[in-house]
């Protein structure tokens, strides 16, 4: 793919309201996070269930959407950072090592960490969840996470970053943000990553 042709889609996209909607929904995400306690915040944590599409209280255990936004709330006031720790500390909830929760738990604490998400993750990048314990799957992240940067910093990358700016100037978002909103409103996939960037072989 050209960066004209790029240009062209990616235009299309970002001219979508649903765009302009979840940029919205993200910045007042943003906004809230740390002036409130999101443990008990229900403002939060509604917004939260609508922009990220999930209800964790009906998915999982009937605690893990308690302990989850317990554990967000700890480590937002924590005086250090340890996105392994993080990690498990999701997956030791219920058990249940999912990249997606503790993936969004990570960006919400770091915007510079991309979030697991079946339409970009596997969709766009090729990668997959496979069952196994808490060290493989936190590599398993790590291999995603090292793939999306490169992405980001890659000629293609950039360009959706301009782009971005200058639909939603000023929008104080990091980069692999505005990266991920692009490709997770490509639902057609009409931007091809390249096969350096991908976890294993797409379907075609």
């Amino acid at each position: 793919m050209n960066l004209q042709e790029l240009e062209h889609i990616v235009k299309g996209i970002l001219a979508k309201p649903e765009m302009r909607i979840g940029v919205q929904k993200y910045c007042e995400l943003l906004h809230l996070f740390r002036d409130i306690n999101v443990a008990t915040n229900e403002e939060y944590q509604s917004l939260y269930r609508d922009f990220y599409r999930t209800n964790l209280a009906l998915i999982r255990c009937k605690n893990f959407e308690t302990e989850y936004f317990t554990v967000l709330e700890r480590w937002k006031n924590s005086t250090y950072f340890d996105s392994k720790k993080i990690f498990d500390d999701v997956c030791d909830i219920n058990g249940d090592c999912e990249i997606s929760f503790g993936s969004k738990i990570l960006h919400n604490l770091d915007t510079e960490y991309p979030i697991w998400d079946s339409v970009v993750t596997i969709q766009h990048f090729g990668f997959r969840q496979v069952p196994g314990n808490k060290e493989k799957t936190w590599n398993k992240y790590l291999n995603y996470k090292d793939a999306f940067e490169r992405y980001v910093q890659s000629t293609e990358g950039q360009k959706i970053i301009d782009l971005f700016d200058k639909r939603f100037p000023d929008n104080h978002i990091s980069d692999v943000k505005k990266v991920d909103f692009v490709l997770w409103q490509d639902r057609e996939s009409q931007i091809s990553i390249p096969d350096e960037f991908c976890g294993c072989r797409r379907k075609k």
